[in-house]
């Protein structure tokens, strides 16, 4: 089985330890992780993947089988309705959104893109 190609978004505490554990799951592959804080640079590249400040830019570069999402709250509904008219399916740590309106706008744009 050919590995599955993985992006982190979000390489704080949380994404951190997503990055980690799956770097280390032999099923996957983390080819690059955003994040906006350019100090997240040396850890990301430790893990052997790219390293991107903007995720609209890594979204565009890489060839991705899915995304984690361990932005900040109140951006997983704007990072994920990118991911899903990206084609992505995605993992998005909890709380799944902030506020139920943007909950329901990334349940639509993911159901429409079939992710």
């Amino acid at each position: 089985m050919t590995p599955l190609r993985l992006a982190v978004i979000g390489v704080g505490l949380i994404g951190r330890r997503h990055l980690n554990i799956a770097a280390k799951e032999p099923e996957c592959t983390v080819v690059a992780a955003a994040d906006p804080m350019a100090a997240a640079r040396e850890h990301v590249e430790a893990q052997g993947a790219k390293f991107y400040q903007d995720h609209q830019d890594l979204l565009t570069q890489e060839t991705l089988d899915g995304v984690i999402i361990a932005t900040p709250n109140a951006t997983h509904g704007p990072v994920g309705i990118d991911c899903a008219h990206a084609g992505l399916p995605m993992l998005v740590e909890k709380p799944f959104t902030d506020t139920l309106e943007t909950g329901h706008a990334l349940l639509e744009a993911a159901d429409r893109a079939g992710v």
